[in-house]
């Protein structure tokens, strides 16, 4: 038959009234399991009804290595939490050094967005001096053309002035452009 303790209960008592003169007790249910006589492969199994922390001896249990072993099981448990709360910490750690290095590269796209920003204007602003100055430069060779036929014109009608013998002098010359 293979015993061992099922449950470990502390009942306390409260701070003042009906039973706060009694001291707090650990009620303790047993377990027992043997092979069912009628079939051996299986177990049986049965749970005792609550006992009191002195009864242990009763049923083949050392109530100060129970105790004792309680504490080592609660050591060794407590070194786990202590092992994993530190494994948290340096996730933790891990993720705040990644917020930092996001939130600074959000930082410098926020930066690089608002130099975009003034680019884009700079270049509206130059598409619209271009073409101003395309608009100029038409104009120029609208006048520049204009100005080649009045002078064509002018050559032509002192060549024609020439031809009939009328001469000008440099002073008597029509000023080009005008």
């Amino acid at each position: 038959m293979e015993t061992w303790i099922e449950e470990w209960l502390f009942r306390g008592r409260p701070p003042s009234g009906a039973d706060s003169d009694k001291s707090p007790r650990y009620h303790i249910v047993i377990g027992r399991q043997a092979p069912d006589p009628f079939n051996p492969d299986q177990m049986v199994r049965q749970l005792s009804a609550p006992i009191l922390s002195e009864q242990l001896e009763e049923f083949g249990f050392s109530r100060a290595a129970l105790i004792d072993q309680f504490n080592i099981d609660a050591l060794n448990r407590i070194a786990e939490l202590d092992g994993q709360v530190a494994a948290k910490n340096v996730e933790m750690e891990t993720l705040r050094e990644r917020i930092a290095i996001t939130e600074a590269a959000l930082g410098a796209a926020s930066q690089k967005a608002a130099q975009i920003a003034e680019l884009e204007v700079q270049v509206s602003d130059l598409s619209a001096s271009a073409a101003q100055i395309e608009a100029m430069e038409k104009h120029i060779a609208a006048a520049e053309a204009e100005l080649a036929l009045k002078a064509q014109g002018m050559a032509d009608l002192q060549l024609r002035l020439e031809k009939a013998g009328i001469g000008l002098e440099a002073d008597d010359q029509m000023p080009v452009g005008e």
